[in-house]
């Protein structure tokens, strides 16, 4: 699904509140540059087969823009967001690419998610908390997620 889609879905939700997780596949404009644009569309398939696979089927999940990915999680509460985003982290880093290339050992994501509305006049604030909160888990490690006001979660 992408972004069109992903804004299609959550309006037809009756219940627009829950959680907004934002995914980043970390350094993905060197896989495109080392290996080509071709390889780059396989990672972003399965990275996004991966996530789709690893949440509920209520649950939206959407490439949004770039290597970004977007997940509403209507109906959860925080205990399981931790365990779902070191879930979809480590089912990420645990995908084997060698298929496409020998040299591509390994793929890894960061994630940020914070709680909020998904209704048309909220939604752009909760995806920015959620953005700035996935750049902190980039910058502070990569392959993490940080949740609204918690510590980061290494994984």
């Amino acid at each position: 699904m992408n972004r069109h889609g992903f804004h299609q879905s959550v309006n037809k939700l009756d219940d627009k509140s829950g959680f907004l997780l934002i995914a980043d596949i970390n350094n993905f404009k060197s896989i495109n540059d080392r290996f080509g644009h071709n390889i780059g569309d396989k990672v972003l398939h399965r990275v996004a087969q991966t996530l789709k696979e690893q949440v509920r089927g209520s649950d939206i999940v959407a490439r949004y823009v770039g290597e970004k990915f977007v997940i509403f999680f209507p109906s959860q509460d925080s205990d399981q967001l931790k365990l779902i985003s070191h879930r979809l982290i480590c089912s990420v880093s645990a995908l084997d690419f060698s298929d496409l290339n020998e040299n591509l050992t390994q793929v890894t994501i960061s994630v940020g998610l914070d709680k909020g509305s998904v209704e048309a006049n909220h939604f752009e604030l909760l995806y920015e908390k959620a953005d700035t909160l996935l750049y902190k888990a980039k910058s502070s490690g990569k392959n993490q997620f940080i949740m609204g006001h918690l510590e980061r979660v290494t994984v």
